[in-house]
C-alpha cells in the first residue's frame, strides 16, 4: 500500500506509510471516507480540497481532503478526513422537475443532466441497463438522484468501482464469485478466516405488508395507489402480492391467498403489498407499515400523434407477462390474434401468417418475453434463443429492440414484428434451400398454409430438428381460427397505416450510404448493414473473426486488406504485427474504448484462439458488448465477453470517420423536456400504470430492506482484487453451532439451504506496519446494512 498527494490530477507527494491504524468501510450505495494520521510538515501539501489516492493490491482510493478534524502540535501530527471522490456527485444538482419517461438506466446517465461528468466510468449489467425509468427528480443532488434511481426498482443498486478512479457500477449484481470463506490457509481462491465469525441478529426494524400512498415534494398532494398492479397480476412478483385491507375483508380470496388470516386494519386503508418471505420469517407474524412516495404521480411526455410504429396498435393487444412463464391456452389465442392483426396491418397474407404462427406456436407459445428454457441467465455465446421466433443467440433481437427504444417488455410483440417485417425487406435470415421462394414473395403467398409452414421452418428457422409433421397440420389449424376471428384481428382494412414506406426508404439509404461508404466509417452503419449476416473476406477457413477486420479496412480503402496476418494467422497476430502488418495507417492504439473500436482479444478464456470485434458498449461485472462474426455463431452479432482478455483497442483514424461519428442515418427526434415542466398531455392508463409499479417496485425493495437481519461478520486477511460488495461467495462454516434455535423454522432453512452469501459490507483495516485484513457482512438477501436503512 502507497499512497500520493494531488494537485489538479498531479502528484505533488508520495509516501508508503501512515501514523494510525487506516480504516475504512464500502457499503451498497454508500461513499467510503476515512482518516488519516500524517506528520505535521504534510500540512503543507494538503487545504483546497486537495486529492489523496491510496494504493492497495487491485484497488484504489482516490478521495478528497475533506478537512483536517485535528492538528496536534505537541505530538507533530494532523488527522486529515478524506472522502471518496463520489462524494462530488453531491456537488452538482439535477434541474428541476427534470422528467424521464420510458427512458432505460443507462440512457439517463448518457449527458450531464444527471451524471456528474464524462469523467466517470458508468457500467451497467444487463438488467440495469434494460430497465426503463418513469420519474420526476425535484431539489436533488446528483448522487441523491443516483440512489432515488436505484430505489424505485426492485433489484438495481449502485456501488463503488474500486478498480478504477472514478467509476460507478449499477446492476443487479450477486455474481458468484469463485470464491470460499474457511479456516483454511489463504489461496488463489480461499479467504482464510482469522477470528471466529461473529453473528448479529436484529428484528427490531421489521415490517412484512405496507401500504402506499402518493405525495408531492412541492407541497401539493396527490393519491396513489396499487390498483393497477393489484388489477393485473402480470405485474406483480408471486412473492410480493398485492391486497386490499379495508372494511370489506379478505376480498382478496379471488387472487388464491387463502394462507392469509384476516387482517384487521387500523385505519383507513387501499391496496398494500405483502412480503411472503418475511411473514414466515417472523411465524405467520404479520407487521404493518406505510410508505409515502414522493414525485410518483403518473405523468405523459408523449406526443400526441405518436410513432410510426405505435400505429400498430391498432392491430390487437398483447398479453406480455414480466416474469419467465408459459401462456396459458387463452393467453396464446389472444396473442396469436394480435400477432396476426399487426402481420395483416403490414401487408402479409392469412396464409403466410398460419404457417409463421405454426412455428411460432411451437418456438415460445406466442409469449415475445420468453428465454429459452425460462433462462433469464442465458449466454449467447451458449446460442439460446429469445421471442417469438427464438431469435438465436438471443441478442440478435434483444439487442435490436434496444437500439429502437423497445425497452419496455410490453412493447416486446409488435417490436418483434416489425423485426420481421425489416428481415422479410432486406432478406436478413432467410436462406432458400430450394423453394424457389424468396421471403417477400413468401410474406404475400396464398399458397396452402402447412406449405408455408414447412418452408418457413427450413428456410427460416433451419432448426436441427425437422418438425414440418406436426407443423404442416397446426398452421391449418391456425388458419381456421384466424379466419373464425377475423373480425378480432384488428383493423386488416388499415393496412398500410403503419409506415412501410419508412422502413423501404431507410434500406434505400443505409444501402447507398453503403455504397458511398468507401473510406469512411460509420459504426452504427457497420452494425445495421452487417448484424446477421455472414462474411467470408479474404476467402480462408470460412466465416472467421478476421474477416470482420478486414472487411473494416476493405471499407477504410486499404488496397492489400485481406493480407495474411503472419504468425500462427490468429487474430492476436492483429495485436503483436501492428506495425510490421502496417494496420498504424488506419488505426490509433486507444486504451479507453467507445463504439466502433477494435478490440482484439488475447487466447485465453472464453477466447482460447484469440479473437477480434468490434467494441459496441460496457456491459458492467468486467464485461463489454462486442459486435463480430464467429463468436458463437458463423454470422455477425453482438455478445458479451470479458475485457479482461483484451489486449488492447484500435481506433479508425479520426479522417476516416463518416460526419456525425455512427449517428442513425435516419434518426427518431429527441425528446426534449420543457423548462420546469412535466410535459402536458393527458394522462393515460398506461402512464398510472407505470407510476404504479414504479412505486410497487420501490416497495419491494424496501420490504427486503426491512427483514429481520442474520448477518455473518467474517475478519479475513487478504481478499481477491475484483472482489466488491453485491458479489456472492461461499462460505464453509457450520452455522449449527450458532444461535439458529432463535431463528424460525423457515429462516433456519434459507440460512442451511446452500453455502452461497451476499457481501454486503467489506471494511478494511490496515495497520501501521502495512499489514491488511478485512471484515466482510456476509447476508442471504442483497440489501443495506441495517444502520443505513435506519437513517
Amino acid at each position: 500500500m502507497w499512497f500520493e498527494i494531488l494537485e489538479q490530477g498531479t502528484p505533488i507527494k508520495r509516501f508508503k506509510k501512515v501514523l494510525n491504524e487506516l480504516s475504512f468501510s464500502i457499503g451498497m450505495m454508500d461513499v467510503p471516507e476515512t482518516e488519516i494520521m500524517l506528520p505535521y510538515e504534510y500540512l503543507a501539501y494538503l487545504g483546497d480540497r486537495k486529492q489523496i489516492r491510496i494504493h492497495m493490491d487491485g484497488r484504489t482510493f482516490l478521495g478528497y481532503v475533506d478537512g483536517i478534524p485535528e492538528t496536534d502540535t505537541q505530538q507533530g501530527t494532523i488527522t486529515v478526513k478524506v472522502a471518496h471522490i463520489a462524494r462530488e456527485w453531491r456537488f452538482r444538482q439535477v434541474p428541476t422537475n427534470y422528467a424521464v419517461k420510458n427512458l432505460t438506466i443507462s440512457k439517463m446517465y448518457e449527458d450531464g443532466k444527471l451524471r456528474y461528468s464524462e469523467s466517470w466510468n458508468m457500467a451497467f449489467d444487463e438488467v440495469a441497463a434494460a430497465h426503463v425509468v418513469d420519474y420526476v427528480f425535484s431539489r436533488q443532488n446528483k448522487l441523491e438522484a443516483l440512489t432515488k434511481t436505484c430505489e424505485l426498482t426492485q433489484d438495481i443498486w449502485w456501488r463503488i468501482g474500486m478498480n478504477e478512479d472514478r467509476k460507478i457500477e449499477v446492476g443487479r449484481f450477486g455474481e458468484k464469485k469463485p470464491y470460499w470463506i474457511t479456516t483454511h490457509p489463504t489461496t488463489a481462491h480461499n479467504m482464510q478466516m482469522i477470528e471466529t465469525p461473529k453473528i448479529t441478529e436484529d428484528y427490531s426494524n421489521v415490517f412484512n405488508m405496507a401500504t402506499v400512498y402518493g405525495s408531492k415534494s412541492d407541497s401539493g398532494a396527490s393519491s396513489m395507489s396499487l390498483r393497477e398492479v393489484y388489477e393485473n397480476k402480470d405485474l406483480q412478483n408471486p412473492n410480493f402480492p398485492v391486497v386490499i385491507i379495508s372494511s370489506d375483508i379478505n376480498n382478496e380470496r379471488d387472487y388464491g391467498y387463502e394462507q392469509f388470516t384476516a387482517l384487521a386494519p387500523n385505519n383507513d386503508l387501499e391496496y398494500s403489498v405483502i412480503d411472503i418471505e418475511s411473514v414466515a420469517n417472523e411465524s405467520g407474524l404479520f407487521i404493518e407499515t406505510t410508505f409515502a412516495f414522493e414525485d410518483l404521480s403518473p405523468f405523459s411526455l408523449e406526443d400526441e400523434n405518436g410513432s410510426d410504429a405505435s400505429k400498430l396498435k391498432d392491430a390487437g393487444k398483447w398479453v406480455i407477462p414480466q416474469n419467465q412463464r408459459y401462456l396459458t391456452q387463452a393467453e396464446s389465442e389472444q396473442n396469436m390474434r394480435a400477432f396476426a392483426g399487426a402481420m395483416l396491418a403490414l401487408g402479409a397474407t392469412l396464409q403466410a401468417i398460419a404457417g409463421i404462427a405454426a412455428n411460432i406456436d411451437r418456438e415460445s407459445g406466442f409469449n415475445p418475453n420468453l428465454f429459452q428454457g425460462l433462462n433469464v441467465n442465458a449466454n449467447p455465446i451458449n446460442q439460446e434463443g429469445f421471442g417469438l421466433v427464438q431469435w438465436t443467440p438471443y441478442t440478435n433481437i434483444t439487442n435490436w429492440m434496444q437500439e429502437r427504444g423497445y425497452t419496455d417488455y410490453r412493447t416486446y410483440g409488435n417490436a418483434q414484428v416489425e423485426k420481421l417485417h425489416e428481415e422479410m425487406e432486406t432478406g436478413q435470415q432467410w436462406i432458400d434451400i430450394g423453394y424457389g421462394m424468396t421471403f417477400q414473395q413468401f410474406w404475400t403467398s396464398k399458397a396452402d398454409p402447412s406449405y408455408l409452414a414447412v418452408v418457413f421452418e427450413r428456410n427460416y428457422e433451419r432448426g436441427l430438428y425437422d418438425h414440418a409433421a406436426t407443423t404442416g397440420p397446426r398452421a391449418i389449424e391456425i388458419y381456421n381460427y384466424l379466419k373464425e376471428h377475423q373480425d378480432e384481428l384488428g383493423k386488416p382494412a388499415n393496412a398500410g397505416t403503419y409506415d412501410d414506406e419508412k422502413i423501404k426508404t431507410k434500406v434505400v439509404k443505409l444501402k447507398q450510404m453503403a455504397k458511398e461508404a468507401d473510406g469512411v466509417w460509420d459504426p452504427q452503419l457497420f452494425i445495421e448493414l452487417y448484424n446477421g449476416k455472414s462474411v467470408d473476406s479474404d476467402g480462408v477457413a470460412g466465416f472467421q473473426c478476421v474477416d470482420t477486420f478486414k472487411l473494416i479496412l476493405t471499407i477504410l480503402g486499404d488496397p492489400d486488406a485481406n493480407r495474411a496476418l503472419g504468425g500462427d494467422g490468429y487474430a492476436h497476430q492483429i495485436w503483436y504485427r501492428f506495425d510490421a502488418l502496417g494496420y498504424g495507417a488506419y488505426f490509433d492504439r486507444v486504451s479507453t474504448p467507445k463504439l466502433g473500436d477494435v478490440a482484439i482479444f488475447a487466447a485465453s478464456g472464453e477466447t482460447p484462439d484469440s479473437h477480434v470485434a468490434m467494441y459496441v458498449s460496457d456491459a458492467g461485472g468486467g464485461r463489454a458488448n462486442f459486435f463480430g462474426q464467429n463468436q458463437g455463431a458463423s454470422y455477425h452479432n453482438t455478445v458479451s465477453l470479458p475485457t479482461t482478455n483484451v489486449l488492447g483497442y484500435l481506433r479508425v483514424k479520426s479522417q476516416f470517420w463518416h460526419e456525425g461519428g455512427g449517428d442513425d442515418p435516419d434518426p427518431e427526434p429527441a425528446y426534449t423536456p420543457a423548462e420546469g415542466g412535466n410535459g402536458t398531455n393527458t394522462i393515460k392508463d398506461s402512464d398510472r400504470e407505470q407510476a404504479a409499479v414504479t412505486a410497487y417496485e420501490a416497495t419491494i425493495k424496501k420490504l427486503i430492506n426491512a427483514r429481520r437481519t442474520y448477518e455473518v461478520n467474517v475478519k479475513v486477511g487478504e481478499i481477491p482484487a475484483d472482489l466488491n460488495v453485491g458479489d456472492m461467495v461461499q462460505l464453509g462454516y457450520n452455522l449449527e453451532v450458532t444461535e439458529l434455535a432463535n431463528c424460525s423454522k423457515h429462516q433456519q432453512k434459507i440460512l442451511t439451504m446452500d453455502r452461497w452469501w451476499y457481501v454486503t459490507a467489506m471494511e478494511c483495516n490496515v495497520a501501521a506496519d502495512g499489514t491488511e485484513t478485512w471484515t466482510l457482512t456476509l447476508d442471504k438477501y442483497l440489501r443495506l446494512e441495517r444502520e443505513v436503512q435506519k437513517q
